[in-house]
This record gives structure tokens, sequence and C-alpha cells, in this order.
């Protein structure tokens, strides 16, 4: 006979197991939010945002890579790793291989509390 103890703590070990497994596949497969590219510019146009852009440098982000301009209050970012802009950009996680931003966030976080506390 197994003590009510004994199931009660293989019992939790599996939830846990089983929300660490759902978060991580969440973090890993859902789209953490990349903006679409835009078509491309041609250099001089590039080349004239830029030079605004210095002028004013916190107002706007043009992403030469992606052709698309990026205003601070998305908090987008360049991806060098997934070479995409993303929307909440935090960081890329090797671990799950992606990036984690504004889509993916809660999942990741799940993941972390559940691998910390399950």
């Amino acid at each position: 006979r197994t003590s009510g103890c004994f199931t009660l703590a293989a019992m939790t070990a599996a939830v846990a197991a089983l929300v660490v497994l759902a978060s991580l596949l969440r973090t890993a497969c859902l789209d953490p939010g990349i903006m679409p590219r835009g078509d491309p510019l041609p250099a001089l146009e590039v080349f004239s945002i830029l030079k605004t852009n210095r002028a004013k440098p916190y107002s706007h982000h043009f992403c030469d890579i992606c052709n698309i301009a990026c205003g601070s209050d998305m908090k987008a970012k360049h991806c060098k790793r997934c070479n995409n802009c993303l929307v909440g950009f935090d960081h890329h996680c090797e671990w799950v291989g992606n990036c984690v931003a504004k889509r993916n966030y809660p999942a990741y976080l799940l993941l972390l509390g559940s691998i910390t506390y399950g």
C-alpha cells in the first residue's frame, strides 16, 4: 500500500511537470510579436530617415533591416538572432530557442515560476 502523502506528492509533481512542459511549448512555439517587414526602400530615403532620427533620437526608431519605423511607445527592437523586429522585445532565450516579447511573455513568466516553485 502507498501512503496518501506519497500519492499527493506524486500527483503534485506530475501537475508541476505538465505546467512546465505546457509553458515551455507555448513560449517556444507562440509568435512572440514579430512585426511585418516593410517593402525595401531606396537608399536615399533610408539615409534621410536615419538623418532625421539622429536629430530626435527618442521619437522614432527606423530598422533598416526590416524597413519599418518603430515608435518608442511600442518598445520594438530588432533581434539579431531571429533577424526580426518584435513588439515588446525582452530578450532572445537560448533555452526555449525563441525571442521573449509581448505575445509570449506571460507564458515565459509562467515557465520561470513553475520551474522555480514546482
